[in-house]
């Protein structure tokens, strides 16, 4: 007695391990490494940072007014390769004419230069290190820092004509600009981030504990939260309907005689079962459905990462629990179909099971236990799908 069998959509299966494969390489940013706020804020220091509480600081501007011509100033941020971090001087919090100090790491060494915003455009000040002194710095676990002098005013600072206009007075009472982004070759590149300002001004020679808003973006908020409609709910019920049920109703239809699985453009193309290219579509289409899910993973990970959304960490908590969802009750889905299927008796008396996903339509009863492992799915699903839309939207 010979037994045929073959694992039911092995290549789905592979594709889910692929999936744990993105997840686990994520987990390094969703634990991502963050700064320690002292306690010497608003006491003795004053401090500018995203509204952070204690160890939880995504970066942190010290400030300290010694009472001579310069004013002592320390900016770490978060970064690995050549990254760059900002300090922008605002009267109106806006990026359009502000003064900006730099931090950047290059080759794994900070170092300082101040520069001007003309409309969206940034440059350097043709004495590009006016009024600063870098007295140390370091690029260490993903962490860098820049601690340097700053003089108060452009006369002190003994700036040209046309820079003394661009050098801010910090004397005076500024609204604080946060960007931060790549860095190529010492010079600064568009920032990555959705600048934050300060939700006050901050006075130099006191004490402030200052924190920042990012401006939100409500039509990205948008955008993210239809896109994973798309690719965390309807994709994956679509798949898991077709992988795990399609043989319940081989002959059923939606309107206009559309099959539940129907995929616009491949169908037109979709020989019938018998037909001897239906291989060459099956595997177009399979390879066609799995790139979509695998690059689905990544686009839901990058998208919740993109600093322009301001996603919260705990949308990327939720992005791998879902994914781990999508692998589990699939894996454990085939599991049963494939050991629960009955085998054929042929004329020879041999027990043939024949591959689940062979290419023959036939029909095969809809049971309980299929009922509920569907339905727990798509229920999953749904309430991952909302969790995310709801932290994603209320992210700031």
């Amino acid at each position: 007695m010979r037994i045929y069998m073959m694992w039911p959509n092995s290549g789905y299966v592979l594709v889910k391990a692929l999936i744990l494969g993105i997840v686990s390489s994520n987990l390094n940013s969703v634990c991502a490494q963050t700064i320690s706020k002292p306690s010497s804020c608003g006491d003795s220091t004053g401090c500018f940072h995203n509204g952070c509480t204690s160890d939880d600081c995504e970066f942190l501007l010290k400030w300290q007014d010694g009472g001579g011509d310069d004013l002592d100033l320390t900016l770490t941020c978060i970064g690995t390769g050549d990254k760059y971090c900002a300090i922008g001087l605002s009267s109106d919090s806006k990026m359009a004419s502000a003064s900006v100090i730099e931090c950047v790491s290059t080759s794994s060494t900070p170092a300082v230069y101040v520069s001007y915003n003309t409309g969206y455009s940034n440059s350097r000040l043709s004495q590009n290190q006016l009024g600063l002194t870098l007295t140390s710095s370091s690029h260490t676990n993903g962490i860098f820092t820049c601690t340097f002098k700053r003089k108060k005013t452009a006369t002190l600072a003994s700036a040209s004509v046309a820079d003394s206009t661009k050098y801010f007075d910090m004397n005076s009472d500024w609204t604080l600009l946060y960007a931060y982004g790549s860095s190529s070759g010492g010079s600064i590149q568009q920032h990555s981030s959705n600048p934050c300002a300060s939700l006050e001004t901050a006075d130099f020679q006191s004490s402030d504990d200052v924190g920042c808003s990012a401006t939100d973006r409500p039509l990205v908020k948008l955008h993210g939260i239809l896109m994973s409609l798309v690719w965390m709910l309807f994709a994956h019920v679509g798949v898991f309907m077709a992988s795990i049920n399609k043989q319940t109703w081989p002959d059923s239809t939606l309107w206009f005689g559309l099959k539940p699985w129907f995929v616009p453009i491949m169908a037109a193309f979709r020989p019938k079962p018998d037909h001897p290219r239906r291989i060459i579509f099956r595997i177009a289409h399979t390879l066609v459905g799995y790139l979509a899910i695998i690059l689905a993973t990544v686009n839901l990970y990058t998208g919740a990462s993109l600093s322009a959304a301001n996603a919260p960490a705990s949308t990327r908590i939720v992005l791998i629990v879902f994914n781990v969802w999508i692998v589990v009750v699939p894996i454990a889905a085939f599991l049963y179909l494939a050991f629960s299927r009955k085998p054929k008796q042929n004329k020879s008396n041999e027990v043939e099971l024949e591959p689940y996903d062979s290419g023959q339509e036939t029909k095969e009863p809809l049971d309980n236990v299929r009922v509920l492992i569907t339905a727990v799915y798509v229920v999953g699903l749904l309430a991952l799908s909302i969790a995310f839309w709801v932290l994603f939207a209320g992210g700031k």
